[in-house]
């Protein structure tokens, strides 16, 4: 397989870190690993098909490590995903980055991991660092019907598109997401996944943001301020839920802020349970 070992990282992190330039052979080597926990890392194994199929998000080339056994890989210009990585890993990762110069705006993974990560490349590169998102992990295996709101799920169409990235581009600014992230929104509905709950029209939307092996991620869940306590997130979350499901996944997943106790509540109320926690940790210049 295509890898250049840096040793310099290597013996700083007792791990061996090898940089891989093969997205076939890569994605053949890491996703066994990753597969071990699927729905903790299930962003992972998302961006890992799309890498494997050539797909970028950006126009630089992906960069795809791994750090002893676990996997690290960015699709440029988003952040360095690391959930994968152990702890004891993460100063070298991070000396590996800063040595090789790579240009990243931030890592995202474990507290523990992107912690350590985070102290040590400010130490190298004098770079200062911020958590800027804290984030929980759900998986649901089984719904729980919600209690019936006022309307009916529909899949988004063409027709939406005006609705659609709006709420799109409100959710993000209301979490704090670039508005990149979401620059998808109008391939998601040509695509059949995004779903609306219709109360004489759209009232709250649900996107499905990444397939896994044996699952699928829902998200963005947006409703209007004006219309939210009516019951729509829960009732869209649900209708996105189960049509999901219904294709014969074992899994759907979700990502929450973990400082907003009425979407965890929801999630929670449906059937989905947190299995970790993330964070998001952003470097300036």
């Amino acid at each position: 397989m295509p890898a250049t070992p840096t040793g310099v990282a290597a013996s700083l992190a007792g791990m061996r870190i090898e940089r891989h330039t093969d997205p076939v052979a890569y994605a053949a080597l890491v996703r066994p690993y990753l597969l071990r926990d699927e729905p903790r890392f299930n962003l992972e194994l998302a961006v890992l098909a799309r890498v494997e199929r050539g797909e970028t998000y950006g126009g630089g080339a992906p960069l795809l490590l791994t750090v002893g056994d676990a996997p690290a890989l960015m699709t440029p210009p988003f952040n360095v995903l690391v959930a994968a990585v152990p702890p004891d890993g993460a100063a070298g990762l991070a000396a590996y980055l800063h040595a090789e110069g790579v240009t990243f705006p931030g890592v995202l993974g474990s507290p523990e991991t992107t912690g350590v990560l985070a102290e040590e490349y400010t130490r190298l590169s004098g770079r200062a660092h911020r958590v800027t998102r804290e984030q929980g992990v759900y998986v649901l295996r089984a719904l729980v019907p919600p209690r019936p709101a006022p309307g009916a799920p529909r899949v988004a169409t063409s027709d939406d598109y005006d609705v659609t990235t709006a709420w799109a581009a409100a959710f993000a600014e209301e979490v704090g997401l670039p508005a990149g992230d979401l620059a998808r929104m109008r391939d998601r509905v040509d695509e059949g996944m995004v779903w609306l709950w219709d109360d004489g029209g759209p009232v709250s939307l649900a996107g499905c943001g990444g397939f896994t092996p044996n699952g699928a991620r829902v998200g963005p869940v947006y409703t209007p301020p004006g219309l939210r306590g009516r019951g729509y997130a829960s009732a869209v979350t649900a209708g996105a839920t189960e049509a999901l499901l219904g294709r014969g996944l074992a899994y759907t997943f979700l990502y929450t802020d973990l400082a907003n106790p009425t979407s965890n509540r929801i999630y929670r109320a449906l059937g989905y349970e947190h299995v970790a926690d993330v964070r998001e940790v952003s470097f300036g210049g």
